[in-house]
């Protein structure tokens, strides 16, 4: 009986040392991430910006055409855009969001397969900064607008997790997600939005990339598209809105990984007052370079360690 209560004593001490060690983790991701906000940006002005930041998983530039998607040609002709831009390699989801969050290669943010788990724990930690702590800084609301996922961490592909106010799980597909979207669009100004669409990636892993199937996801998901750019309105052509659509990676026949062309090309269309019109970019454009084109817009500086530029082709001459 000694031993029993004796083994009980043991065993709630070593679960109470076990939630002082974690909380302390968790504590100091915290004080870390803090610290790193504040090293950020040395001119904390706000700014009345707008930024929408649309990931279309695993759609290749070939696909936008082939699928007829009308308004995503139409956002083509309305702004500045490349069906050649790079993604990372490997060129998984994950190491992807994560450079699209970060603005650095895998090689550098450590993620180099899905591991949801590591690249959250990558983004508490406030190691590297995000487009995000950018935008909080600016004093953006920032909000994240994504399907449901019955899969733990699945829903966050996006490194998005520590300066992110809301996180909106629609339960439908493109076109609630759109809904959704719209509403936050004409509620929360200035703010930056990241919304994720997965139909495509899913739909190529069971069907093949470039399928019958994966086509109708696309025209979907364009005219989702389409319903965001609605809601955005003129202020796309005035004032101070943005409107970025690309992609994680590409992918052929089921899958997806590789560095061949079908998985590392991927578009980047970009919308916004003073960028060109009906412009294809000539040189070359990475998926590391949209949160720096970001960045710019926020009138803030590039991290000198981030691999990805500021796409300064596709605005218009100052």
């Amino acid at each position: 009986m000694k031993l029993a209560r004796r083994a009980v004593r043991v065993l709630l001490w070593f679960l109470l040392l076990l939630f002082i060690a974690i909380a302390s983790f968790f504590i100091y991701l915290r004080i870390s991430a803090r610290q790193a906000d504040k090293k950020l940006i040395g001119d904390p002005r706000p700014l009345k910006t707008t930024i929408v930041l649309i990931s279309i998983d695993g759609l290749r530039g070939d696909a936008i055409e082939k699928a007829g998607a009308a308004n995503l040609a139409a956002l083509m002709r309305h702004g500045s855009s490349t069906l050649n831009a790079r993604t990372v390699n490997p060129s998984w989801t994950v190491p992807a969001h994560v450079s699209l969050g970060t603005g650095v290669v895998p090689d550098k943010h450590g993620i180099l397969s899905n591991d949801y788990l590591r690249a959250y724990f990558l983004n508490q930690s406030g190691r590297l900064p995000t487009i995000l702590d950018f935008a909080k800084a600016r004093g953006l609301s920032t909000t994240a607008i994504i399907g449901k996922s019955s899969k733990p961490f699945r829903s966050y592909p996006f490194l998005s997790v520590r300066n992110l106010d809301q996180v909106v799980e629609v339960d439908g597909g493109a076109i609630e997600i759109a809904e959704s979207a719209a509403e936050i669009i004409n509620e929360n100004k200035p703010a930056f939005i990241f919304i994720y669409f997965s139909a495509v990636d899913l739909a190529g892993h069971e069907f093949g990339w470039l399928s019958s199937e994966q086509m109708a996801e696309l025209r979907e998901i364009d005219l989702a598209v389409g319903m965001i750019a609605d809601a955005l309105g003129e202020s796309l052509d005035f004032g101070n809105t943005y409107l970025i659509v690309t992609s994680d990676h590409g992918g052929h026949d089921k899958t997806h990984g590789t560095d061949q062309p079908e998985d590392m090309t991927i578009p980047w269309i970009f919308v916004g007052p003073n960028v060109r019109r009906n412009y294809r970019i000539t040189g070359p454009v990475s998926i590391c370079d949209t949160p720096a084109t970001i960045v710019r817009i926020l009138d803030a500086r590039v991290p000198p360690n981030w691999d990805g530029k500021p796409v300064i082709e596709a605005f218009l001459p100052d």
